[in-house]
């Protein structure tokens, strides 16, 4: 329902700024598509985590994760997935910590791309940004994007991943997560995948506060993996799974779960 097709162009400078009266447009022409009866209109959608590096603990904080054949050299930025990992490796050595009033310049940007202004829900999702980082940063890529604060959105974006084999995983596919306890869950950017303890490294927004690289199991207490999904081409020496066959694989040598 949600199908982009990515134009066959170059991308863009990643640098490109978006005004307020172009993403409010399109905000209001998302949440009315997606959710016409004003069901989890502008939802801001997020989960906290521990951090990837140094995490505080927790059930998420350690994992083996081991990266198959990646290549050592960045993509080409000329492309939109060399693009999208420079935005992603840059943003994490930006300062995007939780400020609240007055709000953080780069949380900021990702509110009015998706059309809202930085304030709070008065709900208890007070800050929830995390699929507004991600809307940002395909934006800042030259990607289409949905230009949404609500994670569950991004489960109809691009052309789905068939996860459950986990050869088919590839570094920044979109990773989207559903809550058991509330209607909303949690999206951003696969870096790792952790198949013996099932665990997956996610790079995203509103995790502890910040944009950080934080473990999630594939189905915890509280979430589960919904949807992962990609929309965009890799180049050939890139396009290599993140992790091969494991102890207990299936008889046709691929990692399932």
């Amino acid at each position: 329902m949600c199908q982009i097709v990515i134009p066959a162009s170059r991308v863009q400078n990643p640098s490109r700024t978006v005004t307020n009266s172009e993403s409010s447009l399109t905000s209001r022409q998302t949440d009315s598509n997606r959710f016409p009866g004003g069901y989890e209109r502008g939802l801001r959608d997020g989960d906290i985590g521990t951090g990837f590096y140094g995490g505080s603990g927790g059930p998420g904080s350690t994992g083996n994760y081991v990266q198959y054949n990646q290549p050592l050299n960045p993509p080409p930025r000329d492309t939109l997935y060399g693009s999208l990992d420079y935005v992603l490796q840059q943003a994490l050595s930006q300062d995007w910590s939780e400020r609240g009033s007055p709000a953080n310049p780069l949380i900021k940007n990702c509110y009015l791309l998706c059309g809202r202004d930085y304030n709070r829900d008065g709900q208890e999702m007070i800050y929830a940004w995390c699929a507004a980082f991600v809307s940002y940063m395909l934006e800042q890529a030259g990607i289409p994007n949905l230009r949404t604060m609500g994670s569950q959105v991004y489960a109809n974006y691009g052309k789905p991943v068939n996860w459950r084999n986990l050869e088919n995983i590839r570094k920044n596919d979109i990773v989207v997560f559903k809550s058991k306890t509330r209607s909303g869950g949690h999206v951003g950017f696969i870096q790792a995948i952790d198949p013996q303890n099932r665990k997956v490294a996610c790079l995203g927004g509103n995790q502890d506060n910040r944009v950080n690289i934080t473990n999630y199991q594939f189905d915890s207490n509280s979430q589960y993996i919904l949807e992962v999904r990609r929309n965009w081409e890799i180049p050939t020496e890139f396009d290599k799974p993140l992790v091969r066959s494991i102890t207990g694989a299936t008889a046709s040598g691929a990692a399932t779960v």
